[in-house]
């Protein structure tokens, strides 16, 4: 009976030493199976990044204050907002602001200065504006798209980009419910530029400059220079600042750059070969010049800086004691100066006759860019004209435009980027535009300001 009790004890015993053994290895599987796990999951390899989107969004840590990158849940959409400094992009060889990448992954943007300045239209709306003809090809109609036409490969890059048509009566209560879709290239709408902070955000570049969003009472919204929103209704006549909007497509490649304004995100792949682009800039006959158009046989080319005297003092004249039409053959005038006098000072090596067009920018009653181009002259030397590229960025300087042939007044530039009239014996200075060959071969140099291509004939 003895025998039986200790022989029950030992097969309990080892009973409860069997499942403590099969409990430990259970615990030890199932724990070292988690940190295996946690371990791989902490440690995985980072995920390739292929598109831009993915680039910006995971490089960005979401806020919900202050400067940085948001997400709106209702949208699905990221926006950048406040005084970032890392939502620059460049394209086509200009320099962009990344407003918000929507939905389905596609990407707003908006040039960070103003290409130029002009009339808006005949009314606040964007599809018959003056401005929608300028940045986008209207099929059957000549000079239009003069900003579409610089952008590269817009067919691979980028999609439509969406106007708000809402007319918002209230600056408390901006929304876009409605939307078109039908440019390739648009203007600001009021509603990004409220996410983006309005004037406290990277938007306000102390220049005035249009958005695309109406008013009452045939009205328009703009930015004005201290970077708050406002109405006008001078829209027809006054010249405020282009800044175009495009959208990328939603499966744009991430090449390089991480956003900032020294190294911005590229999507374009690099070439080998030095091709000039509008907006480069180019060392030629001691001064350094800024591509404004290129065709197929010519270069048009602006100095970045004004004329100078032999002391170095800025060289400024009247332009002309008779007539605002630039007219080269009319001695005494500054269109004489520059064809006679200070075009011998030049190597002409690579300097082509170029048409300059001094149409009358108001026709009719109507101020209209296009009107520029019904009149022209043939010159060795010329000006910017309103509405060209890069005309605002050197103040105080004569332009070739005039309002109308009567009343003995020419545009100019002044200070903050904006076209002042001014009478024809008044004095400013002078930033000549030449056309040079495009049978040239770049010797040195990258295409910026600091490195600007050195250029020879062929």
């Amino acid at each position: 009976m003895k025998d039986k009790r200790v022989r029950n004890k030992k097969i309990i015993y080892n009973s409860i030493i069997i499942f403590n053994i099969l409990f430990i290895v259970v615990l030890i599987a199932y724990y070292g199976y988690r940190l295996v796990y946690y371990y791989q999951l902490e440690h995985q390899p980072a995920k390739e990044i292929k598109y831009l989107s993915e680039k910006i969004t995971s490089q960005n840590e979401l806020v919900n204050e202050g400067d940085g990158l948001y997400f709106d849940e209702d949208e699905e959409m990221f926006y950048f907002k406040g005084n970032v400094t890392n939502n620059y992009l460049s394209y086509s060889n200009q320099l962009w602001r990344i407003m918000k990448i929507n939905k389905d992954g596609s990407i707003v943007l908006i040039l960070d200065e103003p290409i130029t300045a002009m009339t808006y239209g005949t009314t606040n709306e964007y599809q018959t504006s003056f401005v929608r003809n300028y940045l986008n090809q209207i099929e059957s109609e000549i000079y239009t798209g003069i900003f579409e036409r610089v952008l590269i490969q817009p067919e691979i890059y980028l999609t439509n980009t969406s106007i708000c048509t809402d007319t918002i009566t209230n600056i408390g209560d901006i929304h876009c419910n409605q939307k078109a879709n039908e440019n390739l290239i648009g203007l600001l709408n009021l509603s990004d530029y409220d996410l983006s902070g309005g004037k406290n955000g990277y938007l306000n570049s102390n220049i005035s400059y249009y958005t695309a969003t109406k008013g009452n009472n045939n009205q328009l919204y703009y930015v004005h220079a201290q970077g708050g929103v406002t109405l006008t209704s001078d829209f027809s006549e006054h010249n405020y600042g282009i800044r175009p909007t495009i959208t990328l497509k939603s499966e744009i490649d991430y090449l390089s750059g991480d956003g900032s304004e020294s190294n911005p995100y590229v999507i374009e792949p690099s070439s080998d070969t030095k091709t000039i682009q509008v907006g480069n800039y180019v060392s030629y006959s001691g001064y350094t010049w800024k591509v404004i158009s290129k065709d197929t046989n010519t270069y048009k080319l602006a100095t970045t800086s004004l004329l100078t005297d032999t002391t170095g003092q800025t060289y400024t004249r009247n332009y002309s004691s008779r007539t605002n039409i630039f007219t080269p053959t009319s001695y005494g005038s500054l269109a004489y100066y520059l064809n006679r006098t200070w075009y011998r000072t030049l190597d002409t090596s690579l300097i082509v006759d170029g048409t300059w067009y001094i149409g009358n920018y108001q026709q009719n009653g109507v101020t209209n860019y296009q009107n520029i181009y019904t009149d022209s002259v043939t010159a060795k030397v010329g000006l910017l004209s309103v509405g060209e590229f890069y005309s605002l960025e050197v103040p105080n300087t004569w332009l070739m435009t005039s309002l109308n042939e009567d009343d003995d007044m020419i545009y100019t530039v002044q200070e903050g980027s904006k076209y002042y009239s001014d009478v024809i014996d008044g004095t400013h200075g002078i930033r000549p535009a030449i056309y040079i060959t495009s049978q040239i071969q770049v010797v040195s140099g990258t295409g910026t300001v600091n490195d600007p291509y050195v250029i020879g004939g062929m």
